[in-house]
């Protein structure tokens, strides 16, 4: 369904939506209408309980899965592109030689020309001892320009018509997800830009490409999304790895959980239905 756009999100959406309605049902059904008929057996007690805890946790997710479906309908599918530099023949002049003596000891992997606040870099990236990073040299005086890639993100979200009414007031350099930048959006490093209005722009150094933006409008919705139905804050509380273990695990308890509730209840019925027979 990845070629259907927002049918998709549509799609998706009823099925949450059709989940979260059940889980109501169940609720109603559990805990009003059955409410002063208590279980007879240890079996129809035991499935009362883990109902209404599986339940709780299967509301939560349907709900949040839902929410995302179709605030996903509702967004534009054009995405913000960042204005990208052209340069003269005569710009493109690159010595090799003494570019490299200005990085002693390093790997280049990547050359490439950009542009800040109107004058032209060449944007080098290095590994050394493993580690890989971007250096921003001046074409014209050959100067290593400092933090370069929070003034480089700086400069192309200030180019943005958003950013006209509404100028970058922090700049931050993400080598990890967060609460506010997820690991949905999967790229990392990003530089964070953070506007006067509270929005936020996550860029990509390496492509100069918007990797994701943030605004106080859905931010409840990828609250919700996030931890309600990825999970994520396990990986944010514990760490990726064991995080992500234990995401897995609370997971497949949760399907399993559901599982023996609806067929511990097929079998509670059966039974009821042989008994009258």
């Amino acid at each position: 369904m990845d070629g259907a756009g927002k049918t998709k999100s549509v799609v998706l959406g009823l099925f949450a939506t059709l989940c979260f309605l059940s889980c109501i049902c169940g609720f109603v059904v559990y805990n009003v209408i059955n409410k002063k008929k208590r279980p007879t057996s240890a079996n129809k007690r035991l499935h009362r309980r883990f109902g209404n805890l599986f339940l709780a946790t299967t509301l939560l997710f349907a709900f949040s899965g839902a929410w995302h479906a179709f605030a996903k309908v509702g967004k534009s599918s054009a995405s913000i592109q960042t204005k990208q530099a052209s340069f003269a023949s005569d710009d493109v002049k690159l010595d090799v030689r003494s570019l490299l003596q200005k990085l002693p000891g390093e790997k280049v992997t990547n050359v490439s020309l950009v542009r800040i606040d109107d004058e032209n870099y060449w944007q080098v990236s290095c590994k050394k001892e493993n580690k890989t990073e971007r250096k921003y040299i001046h074409v014209a005086s050959g100067k290593m320009l400092a933090q370069g890639d929070e003034q480089y993100s700086r400069s192309l979200v200030s180019a943005l018509s958003i950013a006209s009414h509404n100028p970058v007031k922090e700049v931050k350099l993400l080598t990890a997800f967060n609460h506010q930048y997820s690991m949905m959006n999967k790229r990392l490093p990003v530089v964070e830009n953070r506007l006067t209005n509270g929005d936020a722009f996550y860029i990509d150094p390496a492509t100069g490409s918007v990797a994701a933006v943030s605004n106080s409008s859905d931010a409840a919705e990828r609250f919700s999304f996030r931890n309600l139905h990825m999970y994520h804050f396990w990986e944010m509380w514990l760490g990726k790895t064991v995080g992500s273990f234990v995401k897995n695990l609370f997971l497949i308890g949760s399907t399993l959980g559901l599982l023996a509730v609806a067929l511990s209840g097929v079998l509670i019925y059966t039974r009821r239905i042989a008994r009258r027979s």
